[in-house]
């Protein structure tokens, strides 16, 4: 992934779900490969099947956030997405005080 190689990350992702169909962390990850590809269909749906299995992660809301908040527009659900991942991992949410300001700003624009 961070070599940029997304198509093969994606498909050992998908072999890693087939064979852990309730690993979290694989759907977070795919999500987050999805997100950086662009396809928010397939990001969110992925970091809410990641969010089915553990609700309780910060990293996951946080990848939330920056699919509502970059790929829809959405500063209200990114909003909601952030404070989440405050209350699960707030020091993994305080490395993106900066999307969080965003959505801040967003926010005061509508």
């Amino acid at each position: 992934i961070h070599s940029g190689q997304y198509e093969p990350a994606i498909l050992t992702l998908d072999t890693a779900i087939r064979l852990e169909p309730k690993s979290a962390d694989y759907y977070n990850l795919r999500g987050f490969v999805y997100y950086l590809l662009k396809n928010k269909e397939l990001a969110l749906k992925d970091v809410e099947k990641a969010l089915q299995l553990n609700s309780k992660d910060g990293i996951t809301y946080i990848n939330q956030a920056l699919i509502y908040l970059y790929l829809y527009n959405d500063p209200k659900n990114a909003n909601e997405a952030f404070k989440k991942a405050e209350i699960y991992d707030y020091n993994f949410a305080a490395q993106y005080s900066h999307v969080k300001q965003e959505i801040e700003e967003k926010l005061a624009q509508e």
